[in-house]
């Protein structure tokens, strides 16, 4: 006859056991998540990495300041207007290309895309809970866009961990109410912002934050630490500002004010939410347009049903309502809708569809493992397309190169550019022959156009239909973090002048 004891030792053996089952599943889980990243980033890895201008560029910009030991004090400019981002990111390419090898800023960038993975568990566990994480991971790990994204070199394939870092921020601000989170908090966001200027949308996060403080006491101390973070992640970009009447922070203000309102773009809410938004939520997780559609249409039905409870859904909650302030912003964003201006929104838009999918495996386990094989198909037969393609510019710039080296070896090559040359292939035969330190101002003149080489001998040069410039290494790291030393910024003496011409002038157009 079984005991009472016995019964609950019996009991207490099947709870042990449906957690050590509970562990080892979870354990499989995570191992299958990451074999799946790992393949679809590293599956023909050389023949698909982001070896264009840009991404070159950046690279370089690294490598020749740790070969030289310089420190860039600003980032590059901007693609909107005459201002320049921050140097965190090139100090952090300056800090890997210590380390020997070409392509080891592209092996950086797939490990922090995995990273991303780890990261966008946690934050999914701490707002919605363990299955929200894993599935959240699992679809940051199949994204047709986080797979190119750990592709490339270039400043924005950091942003995505970067908006996910202040998010996780966030949440342990929420939850804790830990001054050093708001302070974290602050910083990443600025950070972000530095980085790419983008990024700006996702500081509704310092202001919801701060409107969570009670009592007033400790608002004041985290308004001040929200400061010190602000400046903390600003103080490259301010110290470089005030030695050069503030050039930058005035173009950025004449920017924001004024030249992007001569911008048109197609800006109608409809096409906003019906086209923009299911198309690009579609390359992050969902592959389709039709499927994304839904996944947005069930996303907002499992929000307002998370309304109901609103303290036990508090977190989840609020991570929304950022997310919905910085989509409103956007929106009236005054430039292209390209996919790369809207990474701010990766983290969020995997912790929705994610969470979103969870909740309807609650309702209806069938409905919502068919939501989730349509939603894995689809967006693997999207990935797909990036794992079977080649980069050109990599395989091509490499047999340049190689074919230079091969006609003057033991010489120093100084290389030229032409202007018809749009894709600018020299950036990437640049990198390769800096990899190889034999790209100096001083060596053989080899000019580089249209995916071709050739001697710059005086017969080629008579050509007046073509114009050459001089691309080393050297001239593109000044021209991209030093134009400002042959080109100094000059203070605007008249500047207050001319933004209250500028305001006062939509008031009266005959202000003078």
């Amino acid at each position: 006859m079984i005991s009472f004891n016995d019964f609950n030792q019996i009991k207490s053996f099947k709870r042990l056991n449906k957690q050590a089952t509970s562990k080892k599943l979870f354990a499989v889980t995570i191992i299958f998540i990451f074999a799946c990243a790992l393949f679809l980033r590293t599956y023909n890895y050389t023949h698909r990495i982001a070896f264009n201008a840009d991404n070159s560029r950046d690279v370089i910009i690294g490598k020749f300041a740790a070969k030289n030991f310089l420190i860039p004090q600003i980032g590059q400019f901007s693609s909107a207007g005459p201002f320049f981002y921050g140097p965190w990111y090139y100090w952090y390419l300056v800090l890997i290309s210590f380390i020997p090898g070409l392509l080891v800023p592209w092996f950086f960038s797939t490990l922090i895309d995995l990273l991303f993975i780890m990261l966008i568990f946690l934050l999914g566990k701490d707002a919605a809970g363990r299955k929200v994480g894993l599935l959240s991971a699992f679809f940051a790990s199949i994204s047709p866009a986080q797979v190119a994204n750990s592709l490339t070199t270039w400043n924005v394939s950091v942003v995505p961990i970067l908006v996910l870092t202040s998010l996780l921020f966030f949440v342990k601000f929420i939850k804790t109410r830990k001054e050093v989170y708001i302070f974290l908090l602050s910083f990443s966001v600025f950070l972000a912002w530095t980085v790419h200027f983008q990024n700006i949308l996702i500081i509704p996060m310092l202001f919801i934050a701060l409107l969570l403080v009670r009592p007033f006491s400790k608002f004041i101390i985290c308004a001040l630490l929200v400061t010190a973070g602000c400046l903390f992640a600003l103080s490259p970009l301010i110290y470089f500002d005030y030695r050069f009447g503030w050039y930058n922070f005035r173009s950025i203000l004449i920017y924001l004010l004024f030249d992007q309102n001569k911008l048109w773009v197609p800006n109608r809410w409809l096409t906003y939410v019906f086209d923009f938004w299911p198309n690009t939520w579609a390359i992050i997780i969902g592959g389709n347009k039709i499927v994304a559609m839904l996944i947005i249409f069930l996303s907002g039905l499992y929000t307002a049903t998370r309304i109901v409870n609103f303290r036990k859904n508090i977190v989840y909650l609020y991570l929304i309502l950022s997310f919905l302030v910085e989509i409103f912003l956007f929106k009236y964003y005054r430039g292209g809708r390209a996919l790369y201006l809207s990474v701010f929104s990766y983290p969020m838009v995997f912790l929705i569809t994610a969470s979103t999918c969870v909740w309807l495996l609650g309702k209806n386990r069938y409905l919502g493992l068919i939501l989730v094989l349509l939603i894995t198909i689809c967006t693997l037969f999207l990935t797909s397309n990036n794992v079977s393609a080649k980069a050109k510019d990599y395989l091509l710039a490499r047999k340049i190169a190689s074919e230079i080296i091969v006609e003057f070896p033991n010489r120093n090559i100084d290389l030229y550019s032409c202007s018809t040359d749009v894709n600018n292939i020299n950036y990437p035969v640049a990198l390769i022959m800096l990899n190889h330190s034999i790209n100096y101002n001083a060596g053989e003149n080899i000019g580089v156009c249209l995916g071709n080489w050739q001697v710059l001998n005086s017969a080629v040069r008579a050509n007046t239909n073509i114009t050459w410039y001089r691309q080393n290494a050297e001239d593109i790291y000044i021209d991209t973090v030093e134009w400002w030393k042959k080109d100094i910024p000059k203070p605007g003496n008249d500047f207050w002048k001319f933004l209250i011409k500028k305001i006062m002038s939509k008031f009266d157009p005959d202000y003078q």
